[in-house]
């Protein structure tokens, strides 16, 4: 079987003698020390040429790698995002949702930035704080119960939910200009104050209880 590698280096070697035979007979070398140099340029030629080939070859895996690795990492910030916002959605937090922001906190060890996970674990510290105390004072009943998140509970998650938005955009390189945490965790809090206020006159209005004003805007989102 022929090598096909030696036959390669042949064929440019004797092109390399014949290319450089005008530079060759100026120098007035014998056909021996052509042919030497000849083979030497050519195994020059293909080593570098070998050496580029590797380096781009290398170049696209690891950029290949690299956009595997964004598009999971973004995979799991939007999950995480996803389950915070849900709570937020629905102004109730159930034991469940306590344990799948659980499960994403540990899938964000794997890509998630120092930053994104900080604010995530705060996010989840207060909502045990909050369901504890749920439990404490007996406003829980069944395992699987919800609690509604009073008006100060909710502007203060919030804000660990744009920490965790902002956090991401960093860690993936996106451009964060125009964002601003201080100013976002302000809008947030009035929108939500505007929000309690409405949602307030309602139950007044049509005498209902707050819970059940909850359940019909979740049950309406759900619908939609």
């Amino acid at each position: 079987k022929i090598n096909l590698n030696l036959f390669g280096l042949v064929i440019i070697s004797i092109a390399a003698f014949f290319g450089f035979g005008a530079i060759f007979s100026q120098m007035q070398l014998n056909i021996g020390a052509q042919a030497s140099s000849a083979a030497f340029a050519a195994l020059f030629i293909i080593l570098s040429t070998k050496f580029l080939m590797e380096k781009e070859s290398e170049n696209n895996l690891k950029n290949e790698k690299a956009n595997k690795v964004f598009a999971a990492n973004l995979g799991d910030y939007q999950k995480a995002s996803q389950k915070m916002l849900k709570i937020m959605e629905n102004n109730t937090i159930t034991e469940k949702e306590i344990n799948e922001l659980l499960h994403s906190l540990a899938d964000l060890i794997i890509f998630g930035s120092n930053n994104s996970r900080d604010a995530f674990q705060k996010f989840i510290k207060k909502s045990q704080e909050i369901f504890e105390e749920a439990v404490t004072t007996g406003n829980i009943i069944q395992r699987d119960d919800d609690i509604i998140l009073i008006k100060e509970d909710s502007i203060e998650l919030w804000k660990y939910i744009v920490d965790f938005q902002i956090a991401s955009r960093e860690a993936l390189d996106l451009d964060i200009k125009g964002l601003n945490k201080e100013s976002l965790n302000e809008t947030f809090g009035k929108l939500i104050s505007k929000q309690d206020n409405i949602d307030n006159k309602i139950v007044n209005q049509f005498e209902a209880s707050e819970y059940e004003w909850l359940s019909r805007k979740s049950s309406t989102n759900k619908l939609s």
